[in-house]
């Protein structure tokens, strides 16, 4: 197995890597002209946040990912070192923002 921990750190990496990238694309693709709100005006109800071009969440999704390579970076390190439990808690909390992220971005994505 001890050969085999630098692939596995590496595609941890890069899986947080994508994901990072898809949040910067789904950022720069605000709804634009398309918004039911556009930038400036007020937010009115019943709409959605990925219909508000002023919604907080386009740059907070992207903040989860970033956040997220972080942690699955130090999940690698402490899993190159063999520091069974740290490895274990940060791919939980690494586990946990990809959630996060993932249900943050699911309606903009369908």
């Amino acid at each position: 197995m001890r050969g085999k921990r630098p692939v596995l750190a590496l595609l941890g990496v890069s899986v947080a890597v994508c994901q990072l990238v898809v949040a910067v694309l789904i950022a720069g693709g605000k709804c634009g002209e398309d918004c039911k709100v556009v930038l400036g005006q007020p937010i009115r109800p019943g709409v959605q946040w990925w219909q508000d071009e002023n919604a907080w969440q386009w740059g907070g999704q992207m903040w989860l990912a970033a956040a997220n390579l972080a942690v699955v970076i130090a999940a690698a390190g402490f899993y190159l070192r063999g520091r069974e439990r740290e490895w274990r808690i940060t791919t939980a909390a690494a586990a946990v923002l990809f959630a996060l992220w993932a249900a943050a971005v699911q309606p903009v994505t369908l």
